[in-house]
């Protein structure tokens, strides 16, 4: 009752669910509306390239995945749908970050803190902001075997109608497979989705 997830009758006594739930079905719709909307464009990027397709958004600090679809490669990698994976060295969680405001940014870090996950992972604070700046720039974020190694990840931001970033778009894969020029075509094909999706997020927001 305190915390309004239910709430007492003042004639009956007898519960019933409060609006809490509510707030939070809400909440939940809004992330169904983003899957529905990303999944073709997923579907396509995944038969494509035979590569691992994610979609996440931020929550509390972390990224939360909310859909993922698997490479046609036997590999495992350590995201799972409703999983949580730090912001600061994943592809969708820098591809957010980098969006986020300064201030915003520096509280994530002091409160999170910049956890050391393989060698390659950015845990100086000056370093991360000169990473961010150039994800900002380029307009997309690369995990280079930060949160494991072996893998690597290429991240979009996707805006809502608002302009706001509120989900990325990343394609994963093993280091081996993603170089070169197929890096590079992979790079071009996940911006390309997340802009899609930003203007059909746009268009259902009019």
């Amino acid at each position: 009752v305190q915390y309004r997830y239910v709430e007492q009758s003042g004639d009956t006594g007898r519960y019933r669910l409060g609006v809490r739930f509510f707030e939070l079905g809400v909440k939940v719709g809004k992330m169904w509306d983003i899957r529905s909307i990303a999944m073709p464009y997923m579907q396509k990027l995944n038969a494509e390239l035979g590569e691992m397709v994610q979609l996440g958004t931020e929550d509390h600090g972390e990224i939360l995945y909310l859909e993922k679809l698997d490479s046609a490669h036997l590999i495992r990698i350590v995201s799972e749908i409703g999983g949580r994976l730090p912001i600061h060295c994943t592809g969708l969680g820098k591809a957010m970050l980098a969006y986020m405001p300064p201030a915003t940014i520096k509280r994530l870090i002091r409160e999170k803190g910049l956890t050391s996950y393989t060698p390659n992972t950015i845990t100086d604070p000056a370093a991360l902001e000169r990473e961010l700046s150039r994800i900002r720039e380029q307009g997309y974020a690369i995990d280079d075997g930060e949160i494991m190694l072996g893998l690597r990840c290429v991240a979009a931001p996707i805006f809502d109608g608002k302009g706001q970033v509120r989900y990325a778009l990343s394609i994963s894969g093993m280091q081996g497979n993603l170089e070169g020029e197929r890096l590079e075509k992979m790079t071009n094909r996940v911006v390309s989705a997340a802009a899609a999706i930003s203007k059909a997020l746009k268009q259902i927001s009019l």
